[in-house]
């Protein structure tokens, strides 16, 4: 091992390029100037002392990290430390026509522009066993890593992360990040499968993926999209499976719960792609949010808000739609949201009337007179100022 850490990082990567199994990543961790490189590089919520750092490596080199008495204060860097060694190891992807993305709607952004040239489109998911994780994991990793203690290492930290969150610590955002960078770590090695598939094929083969949702397209045959499955099917015995479906670009299909359509301009010639909001889609949101039966044509007020202050329930509305509108904003059908806001609005007039023990339309009246049209809740602040808060309408946005 050499004796910069840095210096090391390098041989690994090096390494892994040429298929060769690495080795000696456990004792990366007792590099004192590792540590401090990733400190430099990022601030954290805790600080973190000099006396901790060592503390933290004389844990590591007992076998004890669950002992330490700083491992929640510590364990963001602890994380990031982990993915730098992780990321050397398994490098990023790199091929034209292959993009995996951070956000949906780069996804969905990229789709739009290169998939035009696609006839047929495999969309799936990766789907890995959750109450299996760690043993999945341990398979994939050992695969690339000849580090018993490393491996068992990540696995423990995982269990952690489980057992931190049956137990709802408190600010466990920070604390379940090992296993989300192993997960993505597998994930990443199914893009380069994709490349290997495209080399076997010698065919062009458009990708895009984000999380474990997928979508590859082809310009050939159905035969093409077929072998695409069967290669996919046999990638990884870590996943639980690969849920695929197969479709004709020119027939509707959805990913990341656009619908996708192909569309022609006959004064332009050009074929293009539309991402629209399923209809579907909508009305079950809808119904699973609790804002009323798009079928029965029924509006619900929430019951379980009532017990909530009436400025944290127009909070709560207006938080729901700006997500949701949000979400859909590439979508050529915007207008769809106007049901959903129609439903929102009826849904919240009834809570707040249930709150008050009155009807919806004298809540609604009263609101809007003091909202000037709009429907507003005031909320009395202790130094007796009051804060006014409007219920979101589509334009708003």
């Amino acid at each position: 091992m050499a004796k910069d850490p840095l210096q090391q990082l390098d041989v690994i990567h090096n390494a892994s390029r040429k298929g060769r199994k690495i080795v000696d990543c456990y004792r990366l961790l007792y590099k004192r100037s590792l540590w401090e490189e990733v400190l430099s590089q990022k601030r954290y919520k805790h600080h973190i002392s000099t006396h901790m750092l060592d503390e933290l490596i004389n844990t590591l080199k007992q076998g004890k990290l669950t002992n330490s008495k700083y491992i929640h204060s510590i364990y963001p860097l602890l994380a990031d430390v982990l993915k730098l060694i992780l990321v050397h190891i398994y490098p990023s992807l790199e091929q034209k026509n292959m993009f995996v993305a951070e956000h949906e709607h780069d996804a969905l952004s990229y789709l739009q522009k290169t998939f035009v040239k696609v006839t047929w489109c495999v969309e799936g998911a990766i789907r890995l066993n959750d109450v299996e994780l760690s043993t999945q994991l341990t398979n994939f990793l050992s695969r690339k890593i000849d580090d018993e203690r490393f491996i068992t290492f990540i696995i423990d930290l995982i269990a952690i992360e489980q057992r931190w969150e049956k137990e709802h610590t408190n600010d466990f955002t920070d604390k379940k990040m090992v296993r989300s960078i192993c997960i993505s770590i597998f994930l990443k090695q199914v893009d380069f499968a994709v490349q290997q598939i495209w080399t076997s094929m010698k065919r062009a083969i458009y990708y895009v993926r984000y999380n474990e949702h997928f979508r590859m397209g082809v310009s050939g045959r159905k035969f093409d999209a077929l072998t695409i499955v069967k290669h996919m099917n046999q990638l990884y015995s870590v996943s639980k499976g690969i849920e695929t479906n197969i479709s004709h670009m020119s027939n509707l299909s959805r990913f990341l719960q656009y619908d996708i359509v192909v569309k022609r301009d006959a004064s332009r010639d050009q074929t293009f792609i539309s991402l629209q909001i399923p209809y579907i889609e909508m009305k079950q949101m809808i119904r699973k949010i609790g804002y009323g039966d798009v079928e029965q044509k029924k509006i619900f007020h929430r019951p379980s808000l009532l017990n909530k202050s009436e400025s944290s329930i127009i909070q709560i509305f207006n938080a729901e739609l700006l997500r949701m509108t949000s979400y859909y904003k590439l979508a050529s059908n915007r207008s769809l949201l106007r049901l959903l806001y129609y439903y929102a609005e009826g849904s919240f007039v009834k809570t707040i009337a249930c709150k008050r023990r009155s009807t919806s339309r004298k809540v609604a009246l009263r609101m809007k007179r003091n909202g000037q049209g709009r429907l507003m809740i005031w909320d009395k602040q202790k130094d007796g100022t009051e804060v006014g808060y409007t219920f979101l309408k589509l334009r708003d946005l």
